[in-house]
């Protein structure tokens, strides 16, 4: 149910807006937008798939594979066919990632006030500015690996023997998308964090600077 209506992002959104976090809640509503979008460009491509006559019997017996799609199939068919799989790479895609963060959300949701999630394990706040867009990215380049995939780098998918195998691919790439941005989110927040400490040092040590010149001076009487 999560994947198809988004129950987590509702979830969020109303924990946003008991705690009077407007513009957090309103991050969290676009994702579960996105999901509702997706949802219904699913459904809908896939009912006219089936019910349009613009399919075309694979040669070989198949229901489909790529050779049948991107050879045998007319242009129109094959524009839906892939826009419809292409909402279901980004359900998919936005879930995993979601579903890798799920613990530690939750684990924010019960103690941090207000709330704040972190994107992928990284000290960047999810619902906070730029970092919702962060997010988006993360997931639009997972959708974009997993698109480029199934339609061009691995052509030797078909229905007749399974697709077990190609989804297995694409998850794992989900995954390794979000670990490798989690780590590059992760060192740029080391990387801000020592900067600061260092920017705060110098600080320190101005002030006590301007201290000592203040301290006032002794002159002994004669």
């Amino acid at each position: 149910l999560g994947l198809i209506f988004a129950l987590h992002w509702l979830l969020i959104a109303g924990l946003c807006r008991s705690r009077g976090q407007t513009s957090a809640m309103f991050s969290a509503l676009s994702h579960a937008l996105s999901y509702w979008v997706a949802s219904f460009g699913v459904a809908a491509g896939g009912a006219w798939c089936r019910s349009a006559g613009r399919y075309v019997p694979c040669k070989g017996g198949e229901e489909m594979s790529w050779s049948c799609l991107m050879k045998e199939q007319p242009g129109d068919y094959q524009t839906i066919y892939a826009l419809h799989y292409v909402a279901l790479a980004f359900m998919v895609s936005h879930w995993v990632l979601d579903a890798l963060q799920l613990f530690s959300w939750s684990r924010s949701a019960a103690f941090s006030e207000p709330l704040r999630l972190r994107v992928l394990f990284s000290s960047t706040s999810l619902l906070e500015g730029r970092a919702s867009l962060v997010y988006w990215c993360v997931v639009m380049a997972a959708l974009f690996l997993v698109t480029v995939t199934w339609t061009g780098l691995v052509r030797d998918w078909s229905t007749a023997v399974g697709l077990d195998g190609l989804a297995l691919i694409l998850i794992i790439e989900m995954i390794v998308v979000g670990a490798c941005a989690g780590g590059l989110l992760h060192r740029k927040s080391v990387v801000c964090d020592e900067k600061n400490m260092r920017e705060e040092s110098v600080i320190l040590r101005e002030a006590e600077t301007v201290r000592e010149d203040m301290r006032p001076v002794l002159v002994p009487v004669m």
